[in-house]
């Protein structure tokens, strides 16, 4: 994907592990995320003790789903799927500093927040230490 910034520079976003992009999640959501994932995961547990995780599988993650994924293959995509429900995209300008915010209405709109003064940090970055 790419945006173009009101100040003209191009934001590109076709990799991973981006320093001036993030999701954002908000905060109205946070809770009932963790609550959907600790009651997905315990079922997906359940399930499996029971003997019964084919089933689960395909009541809780469709028909089309392989029925023998790995546990980390499950895992993995009921935390993307949250994530595709719940986030929006934020990115940084790395030219002007600005944020273009997506729009929770309309995905393929951006609104954009201009920095007072030095716009030059980088907001969205991690602050874990990098490899």
């Amino acid at each position: 994907m790419k945006l173009v910034c009101p100040c003209g520079a191009i934001i590109v976003d076709q990799t991973d592990d981006l320093p001036y992009r993030a999701d954002i999640i908000p905060h109205q959501d946070w809770e009932p995320l963790w609550g959907e994932l600790h009651r997905t995961l315990r079922a997906l547990v359940a399930a499996t003790v029971a003997g019964t995780r084919e089933e689960w599988i395909r009541g809780t993650m469709g028909p089309g789903y392989p029925l023998h994924p790995s546990a980390e293959d499950v895992v993995s995509d009921l935390l993307g799927a949250l994530r595709t429900e719940l986030t929006r995209h934020a990115y940084q300008c790395e030219e002007c500093g600005r944020l273009l915010v997506q729009d929770p209405a309309d995905l393929r709109r951006f609104h954009s927040f201009a920095p007072e003064g030095d716009g030059s940090a980088s907001l969205l970055a991690s602050r874990r230490p990098r490899d």
